[in-house]
Order: structure tokens, then sequence, then C-alpha cells
């Protein structure tokens, strides 16, 4: 239960339930990209990769800004030292992301690309529950200035 252990509040009293959904493969690879993007009052201002999930060494984690740089910062997990192409849908993951997060301070939006399709993933208030930090520090004082608490309602 989320909210007795991380106490992420939406999910205090919510029912229990099992959910399947079809499993997405990337015919070319074992391992398929989960790409997440971090949006400030309906802006994407950057993004991540997940890779190597289920690698012997774990999970990689890569940021990226908005024109697909490598940025240079961890939250909780390594980066790669691998070059991670842009997906193919990253402009029409960009505009998704955009207008499902119009009327939030701060959600980040999911979405994986699978033998050509896009499947949106879903929508996380609070990554890592909020406790995963940043290295360098200064990465998780930038991320954190870009929520504009004044908009953020009690």
């Amino acid at each position: 239960d989320y909210y007795w252990v991380h106490r992420e509040f939406p999910y205090k009293g919510i029912k229990p339930k099992i959910i399947c959904e079809q499993l997405l493969k990337e015919e070319s690879s074992e391992d398929i990209k989960d790409y997440k993007f971090l949006c400030f009052d309906g802006e994407v201002k950057c993004s991540f990769v997940c890779s190597n999930r289920n690698a012997s060494t774990g999970l990689n984690v890569d940021f990226y800004d908005r024109e697909w740089n490598k940025m240079p910062f961890e939250r909780h997990y390594p980066r790669s030292d691998m070059h991670i192409p842009k997906p193919n849908h990253y402009e029409k993951m960009i505009e998704l992301s955009e207008r499902l997060s119009k009327d939030f301070a701060f959600v980040r939006v999911d979405f994986y690309e699978s033998n050509g399709r896009l499947y949106f993933g879903e929508l996380t208030f609070y990554p890592g529950s909020g406790y995963e930090s940043f290295n360098p520090y200064s990465y998780d004082l930038l991320l954190g200035g870009w929520i504009d608490l004044s908009k953020v309602n009690n």
C-alpha cells in the first residue's frame, strides 16, 4: 500500500486490483526502453530513459535535455555508458506529455516504443516517492526550482 509505505496521499483508501496488460517487447533487443518526461506547468523541461532493467548490472537512467543532449547528473541509478538514440516518436511524446500535463505543477509522463509503435505508460506525481536524490546536488536544486510552488494547491 503506497500510502502507508511512502505516504503518497492519492493512494490512500484505494482498493487493490490486478490489471493485466499486453507484454511489450522490442524485436531488436531484450531490453525495452522506458521514456519518461518531466513536465512543469505543462512544459517538458527534460526527460530520462530507463534501460538495462534485466541486466545483471542493474538499471541505468540517462537524463536528456529537450534537444536530446545527455545531461551530466544522476538520480539514484547510475548513467549508462552507451549512446541512446532519440526515440522515433520523440516529438509526439513531447506533444502528448505537454497536453497531458497542462493542469499540473509537476507530473512525469511515461512512454514506450515497441516495434515502431508508441505506447503510453503512466502519469507519476511522485517519482521515486520523492526520496531519490540527485548527484551532484546542484541538479536537485535546479529541477526542484522548476516547480512553481505558488501554483500548488494545499
